[in-house]
């Protein structure tokens, strides 16, 4: 096949792993708790999918950046986010980054200096959307954390969202959970149980927004 274009196949199976890829109907945090119980495999059939990309650069820049119209910004670093909170502006740390395609969205989790934690949207150009594609979550200065190019599932933005909120202390996440009809029930959980369940709600209604949008 010398005129086709490479092609790599990979068929993940757990014998005697009831655990790991199998079909059926689960909450998004039981379905995440048991892909934690075997990380490595996900880590590995994702390594898979990317083993035939290059990148298009060597030198680390990007087509996006040079005329100057998108402001790239990078997980670990701390920005003023000008229209954001008070009419100075917002001064808060990028923890996570990833992009809604169809809506031309980036969504920016960030913690502020005073331990709260956000999550802001910022337009894409074009250009920024195509470098995005082509280079997933290092495009925004982390390919470890994120596989994934884009979120395709609701449960893949379950898991951005406990990304997101992996070191929000207990008492900002009470907080957050407030209004919610089963407040007492999450004053009750772990730490843990709590972060799922807080993710688990938002992730259903920011995918219902979606669903209205495109309706």
């Amino acid at each position: 096949m010398p005129d086709c274009d490479p092609v790599i196949m990979g068929l993940p199976m757990g014998l005697g792993m009831p655990e790991f890829n199998r079909p059926g109907y689960m909450r998004l945090s039981e379905a995440y708790r048991c892909k934690q119980k075997h990380l490595d495999l996900y880590n590995i059939c994702d390594a898979l999918e990317k083993y035939l990309s290059f990148p298009s650069t060597f030198d680390g820049s990007l087509p996006s950046e040079q005329s100057g119209e998108y402001r790239r910004v990078q997980i670990g670093e701390t920005y003023l986010f000008e229209d954001v909170g008070s009419p100075d502006g917002t001064v808060g740390t990028v923890t996570s980054a990833t992009v809604n395609e169809p809506e031309k969205l980036a969504y920016i989790a960030i913690t502020t200096n005073k331990g709260t934690s956000q999550i802001l949207t910022q337009k894409m150009t074009d250009d920024a959307l195509t470098d995005y594609k082509q280079l997933g979550d290092a495009f925004f200065g982390d390919p470890g954390r994120r596989k994934k190019k884009q979120l395709n599932t609701t449960f893949e933005l379950f898991e951005w969202l406990m990304d997101c909120y992996a070191k929000t202390p207990r008492a900002p996440m009470l907080e957050l959970a407030k209004n919610f009809p089963n407040i007492e029930e999450l004053k009750q959980m772990s730490d843990e149980d709590l972060r799922a369940n807080y993710c688990e709600a938002m992730a259903g209604a920011m995918d219902q927004k979606t669903k209205k949008k495109s309706a």
